[in-house]
């Protein structure tokens, strides 16, 4: 009777332990639906077949950038523990350390640690060679110079002032500019400035030139991030839609801002992952990330309890930390 006992007793711990692996895995395959929804690609059915989740994510990795790779990874890594299909790792989106630039080598951060908007691509300037071209309907100029330190609220006011004739000097029908602390330099006081331009008429071609010169500001020449996206309008739209949001967000280091296209106008929203990205790189504080998340109101009972567990975690670390101090 007793080996009876044992013997159903070891068959429920193995259907328990089974079931809880396959919630797991349904889990993982949710956790990816939520960023195909968002990359606006055809999700997976979470019981689907090994291949098929294969196929889905393979798809899903080569259209989402590095700002999704620790999400996807979390996801694969949960998939397969649990006894998913193996999921290739060669796929992931290159992370940001190793975004390619279009002379094959790698980006290095901008004076500052600022990296290329999602969806965007680096431009270089090369000093003036004829191979350099910005023609767009959607970009991101960044100026970094030690000058700007000294009188930063006068040289906010006039960037604002040339953002806004350099809109209507080439048709721009939307600009957005910041001006920020550049936290990871070692020159106190550093601080850069960005502006976003986008052409949204129909039949407008942006600009086409091939040097930076109608866009030096105060004798500084700009590092041009230009919106790369070709899949569809709609893509196009988003990825311009990100970089106005990237340059108006309050970020960590953030000083001024000003737009004539900011997001909750009526207009557009952000995306709950763009918000979600930025916190993960620590460039919004957690109180900034919650007011984000209150406005985007979906999903924010999740985003609230993430924040609390991750506050609560590092207020825990914080104070063994303190005492391992107290005690050498």
């Amino acid at each position: 009777m007793l080996c009876r006992v044992f013997a159903f007793a070891v068959v429920l711990a193995a259907m328990t332990e089974s079931n809880l692996r396959r919630i797991a895995r349904e889990a993982a395959l949710k956790k990816l639906n939520e960023l195909a929804a968002a990359a606006g690609l055809d999700r997976v059915k979470t019981r689907a077949g090994g291949d098929e989740v294969v196929s889905f994510y393979e798809n899903l990795c080569n259209h989402s950038t590095h700002a999704e790779r620790a999400a996807l990874e979390v996801a694969r890594s949960q998939w397969i523990e649990n006894g998913g299909i193996e999921l290739p790792e060669g796929c992931l989106p290159k992370d940001e350390g190793e975004a390619e630039n279009e002379d094959g080598g790698t980006e290095t951060p901008f004076p500052g640690g600022e990296m290329p908007v999602d969806g965007h691509r680096r431009l270089h300037h090369n000093g003036g060679k004829k191979d350099f071209r910005l023609r767009a309907r959607a970009f991101l100029l960044t100026f970094n110079s030690l000058a700007f330190a000294a009188d930063p609220s006068s040289v906010w006011v006039s960037f604002v002032q040339w953002s806004k004739e350099r809109q209507k000097k080439y048709g721009a029908t939307y600009w957005s500019a910041t001006m920020e602390e550049s936290l990871e330099s070692e020159a106190e006081g550093r601080v850069h400035l960005h502006v976003y331009f986008s052409w949204h008429a129909a039949g407008s071609s942006g600009v086409d030139h091939s040097t930076t010169d109608g866009f030096v500001f105060m004798q500084v020449r700009p590092r041009v991030d230009v919106n790369t996206e070709a899949r569809s309008a709609w893509q196009w739209l988003k990825a311009t839609q990100r970089g106005h949001f990237y340059v108006v967000v309050n970020k960590v280091g953030s000083l001024y801002c000003d737009s004539n296209y900011l997001p909750w106008t009526g207009r557009w929203v952000p995306d709950a992952h763009w918000c979600a990205a930025l916190w993960r790189q620590h460039k919004l504080s957690h109180e900034e990330y919650l007011k984000l998340s209150v406005k985007l109101r979906e999903g924010h009972l999740r985003r609230k309890a993430d924040v609390e567990a991750v506050v609560a975690a590092e207020a825990d670390l914080e104070y063994h930390q303190e005492q391992e101090q107290a005690r050498r």
